[in-house]
Parts: C-alpha cells; structure tokens; sequence
C-alpha cells in the first residue's frame, strides 16, 4: 500500500505537534516539513522527542514536491502567500491553522482559488472534534429558546486576539448557523512583548457577535482571573458549564444534575484522525468560507483599538 505523503509547512509550537501526530504510524505515512529555521527544528524535534530522521526536510516552499495534503501551521502573516502559491502548485488538500487570514481581501482571494482549482480547505478548529461538545450539539434544540454562550478566562489563556475564533467557531457549530456579526466590544490591547512575534498584537476586555437567529456569544477576558477558560452554554433551563482546566462538565436541567468529564484531545493525538477524516470526504472542521464572517468580524473589533481604518484589505496584526 502507498503511503499518504504530508507536508507541514511550519515546525513551530503548533507544527510539531501536528507531525507527532504521525510519529507512530510511520507504515502509513511519509510526513515532510517546510522549515527555514534549524532554531525551529532542533527545539520541537526535542519537545516531541522524535529525530530529525523521522521526516524529510524542506528549507524553500520553491524546493517542495507536490504531495498529497498540506497542513499550514506557521503565524498568520505569511500564510495567505503561502497558500497562494501551494494552490498554483497544485496541493488541492489544505489544513490550515488560525488566525487563517488577516484580511477579507485574502480571504476572498483564497476562498476563488480553492473554488476555482476544486480544492478544499479546512481550518483546524479541533474543538469540533471533542465528544463533550459533540453530545451538547445532540441535546440542544434549534426550534426551542435561543442558545447563549459565555466564555471567560484570563489573559494568558484566553487572549481574544488568538483564541477567540475558536470559541467563535463552536458558537457556529452549534447552533448550526454561520450568518454571524460583531454586535458589542470593549477591548483593550494587552501591553508587552507578544511571544508570536513583535508584528503581532494581543487584546483583552469583552466581545460579543451574534447570529441572525438571535443566538449569542460573549467572551470575556479578566486580567487577573487564574481559573482556567470556562464555557457557560445556556438554552432555556438547560445549562452546560465546561472548566479547560479541571476539564470537567456540569450539566444543569430543571431539577436534574450531573457531573461528565470534558477531554481536550491535543493535536499530537487528534490531526491524524482528521486527514484521515480529510482523504475519506467526512471531516467535521470548518471550510475557509464558512469562517469568513467570523473572522472579519473580529477584524473590526479588533482594528478598532488600534484605530485602523477597517476595510477589506486592512491587515489585522493577531496571529
């Protein structure tokens, strides 16, 4: 049998774990990697404790063969002129990290390209692939109340600038809708060095968008709060409270409680399933134009504090 050949295009924090995703299923896969920093690859070989032998090394996207998928894992600034030229080149399999682009131009000219080439692109919003979010998809009811979600944390660990659109996404993912707009924000920029990177900026305070159903999301960030992310999911008398850090779920109905565990499975042990789910035509993540409006509408809020003029060409600097 064949092997299905991977390129990852970035081995930082979240390319690394993608490969170690495939560590253990070398029979299967020939996994090759983009990355011009030997920085880069000697630290994250060691953090997944593999060896530089396990993959094979590129230095030049100009140098790369064409394979049979690509996971985009490097920040967001380089990734629309990575993806560009990976689609002229003729990859039509694409895993792409967040934030996916920085701009609705990109977008719109990345979403023609994939269209155009009969591509198709997937963003990794792994939330989407968690059982404890899976079974509350199943127990809400879209002809009943509408479906507010809260989600508050501190800086470090809920940034918005990096980490709201996930939460933007399973709001999407539930309830079934992607006709989403910002409808209030309070935002501040988060002073100090970004560890992404001096181009990139960081935001906390709240954001709130909404979609045209009248479901709801709101995300607070507090600077001092220390008790991990917690997810409030709410409709009618039916209350789901998920904790990242204790990785808990209490579920409320009416007169009736209980307590589940809230598993968080990690890219080192999720992405194989999802090119495989990618190759086999069922992957449950979100097509790049399915996240457009979510994204622009951050853009806006986000452009707004820096007092940028939010058009559809303005760069938002979050990664």
């Amino acid at each position: 049998m064949n092997k299905k050949r991977i390129l990852i295009v970035g081995f930082g924090a979240m390319g690394c774990r993608h490969a170690q995703s495939f560590l253990d299923k070398k029979e299967d896969y020939d996994v090759h990697i983009l990355e011009p920093s030997d920085k880069n690859i000697k630290q994250n070989i060691k953090r997944i404790n593999a060896k530089k032998s396990d993959f094979t090394w590129y230095k030049n996207i100009d140098s790369i063969p064409l394979l049979d998928i690509v996971i985009v894992a490097t920040s967001s600034f380089p990734r629309f002129e990575n993806v560009k030229t990976l689609l002229v080149m003729g990859y039509r399999k694409f895993l792409l990290e967040k934030i996916v682009f920085q701009s609705e131009k990109q977008f719109i000219k990345i979403i023609d390209m994939v269209e155009k080439s009969d591509s198709v692109a997937y963003c990794n919003f792994a939330n989407r692939y968690f059982v404890a979010y899976n079974d509350i998809k199943k127990q809400l009811n879209r002809s009943a109340e509408k479906i507010n979600i809260n989600v508050r944390g501190g800086a470090f660990e809920l940034g918005l600038g990096c980490v709201a659109i996930h939460y933007v996404d399973i709001f999407q993912y539930l309830t079934n809708n992607n006709e989403i707009q910002l409808t209030k924000f309070d935002l501040q920029l988060l002073e100090g060095e970004n560890r992404r990177g001096s181009i990139y900026k960081e935001f906390y305070g709240m954001i709130q968008l909404a979609n045209n159903n009248g479901d709801a999301i709101t995300l607070n960030t507090e600077l001092e709060l220390k008790e991990g992310v917690t997810i409030s999911i709410s409709q009618g008398e039916k209350t789901f409270l998920l904790n990242e850090r204790t990785g808990k779920l209490f579920i409320s109905d009416k007169s009736m409680n209980s307590i589940n565990d809230f598993i968080m499975i990690p890219s080192s042990k999720l992405t194989h399933d999802i090119i495989e789910d990618i190759f086999n035509n069922k992957c449950k993540l979100t097509k790049i134009d399915q996240t457009l409006l979510a994204h622009t509408s951050l853009f806006k809020a986000f452009n707004n504090v820096l007092n940028n003029n939010h058009t559809a060409d303005t760069l938002c600097p979050i990664t």
